[in-house]
């Protein structure tokens, strides 16, 4: 093997693990954890409801919270894309988690105010909540 070889290789390599980069991969995945087990809490939480033991209240409480760490790993990747530019998909996944958690929230306002037609949205879109923040989890994971 010449040294010219082995510099492609290196090259090829390192532009293909540079494509993969995620900007801020350990706060994204800790965030992304996090509204994982917020996801997991809310449909504990919707079952304790739905038995009489909760307050709807709280489950509203931890979805809105939920917002603001969807706010969180949406905001580390975009300050982050200025040291790391992290592939489109990733950012478009980032972006689809915060406002997926958004229209959960919305879904479930409007269903307190009488649309209670749209609860049956509102386990779907928490299931692509549960996927977009394993996604970014483990591309972040991939990064560490």
């Amino acid at each position: 093997m010449t040294t010219s070889t082995i510099l492609q290789e290196t090259a090829a390599g390192a532009a293909i693990e540079k494509k993969n980069e995620i900007a801020a991969p350990r706060v994204t995945r800790f965030f992304a954890g996090l509204i994982m087990l917020g996801v997991l809490l809310q449909a504990t939480l919707a079952g304790g409801y739905l038995a009489g033991r909760v307050s709807i209240e709280l489950h509203g409480y931890i979805g809105e919270s939920l917002a603001l760490v969807g706010l969180i790993v949406l905001v580390a990747g975009i300050v982050g894309r200025r040291s790391v530019r992290e592939p489109g998909a990733t950012l478009a996944s980032r972006i689809g988690l915060f406002l997926a958690i958004v229209a959960a929230i919305g879904l479930g306002e409007m269903a307190n105010h009488g649309m209670r037609d749209l609860l049956m949205l509102h386990i779907p879109v928490a299931l692509i909540i549960l996927g977009l923040a394993d996604g970014l989890r483990r591309a972040a994971r991939r990064m560490d």
